[in-house]
């Protein structure tokens, strides 16, 4: 994201009198190193602050339930009246005609890109999706957006989805 921010911000620049010479590119190799680099260091601070932390046991490995108030983590039973779990997250894949002939990204695919797309269609108008349509519209990939319900982030009141509709609008992405 900071990426796609820096790149429309030099793509404005002429508005407050800084002329890039050239134009714009993105180096998506150089923007997905940099990503890497962004997560690796935040991983490594945070697993190296759990294991400061007094109390807390850092486990890693494949777990499972296997009673209740249990889970085995490799070979080791842990028991707890409350278990806790942050497994984060799958993209849903939709039932679309010809979806399963043709190569798709998802939220974690997307991510691994070191080239600049020419052109993306994003199914779905969740704000992940309408974070990666900002960003690689940023980029200069063009965008266009299709959603299935009556208007962009469901959830939201409808001024707030026409307003990032709006905002999407204005950077180039197309509706469908």
């Amino acid at each position: 994201m900071a990426s796609a921010r820096t790149a429309h911000v030099a793509r404005r620049a002429a508005d407050y009198g800084v002329i890039v010479e050239g134009g714009v590119r993105v180096d998506m190799a150089a923007v997905k190193a940099r990503k890497e680099h962004v997560l690796m260091q935040s991983r490594t601070g945070v697993e190296h602050w759990l294991e400061d932390t007094p109390g807390c046991t850092l486990i890693r490995g494949h777990a499972r339930f296997t009673a209740d108030h249990e889970v085995t983590v490799n070979d080791q039973q842990l028991t707890a009246p409350e278990i806790f779990i942050n497994a984060g997250g799958r993209a849903a894949i939709p039932s679309l005609p010809g979806l399963d002939r043709v190569p798709y990204l998802t939220n974690t695919s997307i991510l691994e890109l070191d080239t600049l797309p020419e052109h993306l269609v994003i199914y779905g108008g969740s704000y992940i999706a309408l974070e990666f349509a900002q960003m690689y519209r940023r980029f200069g990939s063009k965008v266009t957006m299709m959603e299935r319900g009556p208007q962009l982030v469901f959830r939201e009141d409808t001024d707030v989805s026409d307003t990032i509709l709006q905002i999407l609008r204005d950077e180039g992405a197309t509706f469908s």
